[in-house]
């Protein structure tokens, strides 16, 4: 088994960033494996709530899209 390193956006370019390590038999098994956890963790609209301490503030959510994850998206394995 080996592991796959994803990385998916740049928070220093951007807002937003996302990166995740898979142990996996092959790209595409780690592939597969990511894209079933996001899925599994996200509700119906992908979105993942962060608990937020201050009552100023109603909610945060980031969207994610697990199936525009490519295998282009590992940079090292």
């Amino acid at each position: 088994m080996r592991s796959y390193h994803f990385s998916c956006g740049d928070s220093a370019q951007g807002p937003l960033g996302l990166c995740a390590r898979v142990a996996a038999n092959s790209k595409q098994d780690a592939l597969r494996k990511l894209r079933r956890a996001l899925s599994d963790s996200t509700g119906a609209a992908g979105e993942i709530n962060v608990a937020v301490a201050s009552r100023k503030i109603e909610y945060i959510e980031f969207y994610v899209s697990p199936h525009n994850i490519r295998l282009a998206d590992i940079d090292e394995d």
